[in-house]
């Protein structure tokens, strides 16, 4: 999985404030970005916001009292991140396995877009399917690796303020998340139907400012909790072809932590 941010100092007070509202005002939930303290003119504040998450907007008439934070989208200058892992599990619906003890990966979120993306490449170590060890071509026995990931946040339901990180290929991966071979058995990952964006789905938290997220990727008899979300691919989840037997629908269980090398927060705007 790969990378995360901005600063401004000496801006005058107006121009922070033209900014925020801006901001909040073209946002399309939910978003990357940053909550920071105003810096006060005298003791009149021009922030759009009077908490340290950015969830509560505070009225013009208000402003100069309670504006103590402002809404920065995006990732700054600072916009990489990492990510590790313990034990992994790839299963299809049909019981085919693949496990890996260990996993990492590094990448950045991606400045000056929608303040949705970020790209990545994940890394897995002593990968095994029924006993034989399964390498990525040119890499170690038992490491994986695989394309250029890109990640999209957006909502699994709205009504719930529940929020997703959906993985799919990068269009240089030409629809496949990996290839690799266990001894003899090939093996290929893609998106559900190889579509444009379809890939894997995991929640994640909202309306907090941090550096640090557990992802837990979370799977059953080969079907990925959850599989919809409310955007491109509503229906989207890993298919995975064993011995060019056909494609079925696979499941990925981990717990991932990811470092970003500042804090961000997703925030929903409700």
């Amino acid at each position: 999985m790969r990378r995360i941010r901005i600063a401004g100092l000496c801006l005058v007070a107006a121009l922070v404030a033209s900014i925020a509202m801006t901001a909040t005002a073209s946002a399309t939930a939910p978003e990357l970005g940053r909550c920071v303290k105003n810096i006060p003119v005298g003791k009149k504040y021009s922030g759009g916001y009077s908490d340290s998450k950015c969830t509560k907007a505070v009225a013009p008439a208000e402003q100069e009292s309670k504006g103590k934070y402002d809404w920065l989208p995006g990732p700054g200058t600072k916009n990489g991140f990492t990510s590790s892992g313990g034990a992994a599990t790839l299963a299809t619906k049909g019981g085919k396995t693949v496990t890996c003890t260990s996993e990492k990966s590094s990448g950045e979120f991606i400045v000056g877009t929608d303040n949705k993306h970020e790209q990545t490449v994940v890394e897995f170590a002593g990968c095994k399917s029924n006993g034989f060890a399964c390498t990525t071509t040119g890499k170690a026995s038992g490491e994986l690796v695989t394309n250029e990931l890109l990640g999209e946040v957006g909502f699994e339901n709205a009504a719930k303020k529940k929020t997703a990180l959906k993985l799919y290929p990068a269009p240089s991966a030409k629809g496949k998340f990996i290839e690799f071979k266990c001894v003899g058995l090939e093996v290929k990952v893609r998106g559900k139907g190889e579509e444009a964006g379809a890939g894997i789905l995991v929640n994640i938290k909202n309306d907090k400012m941090t550096a640090t997220e557990s992802l837990k990727y979370k799977a059953t008899k080969g079907v990925q909790k959850p599989v919809k979300w409310e955007g491109p691919n509503p229906e989207t989840y890993l298919e995975s072809n064993f011995e060019n037997l056909g494609y079925e629908q696979s499941g990925q269980t981990i717990t991932s932590t990811v470092k970003g090398e500042e804090p961000l927060e997703l925030n929903i705007f409700v």
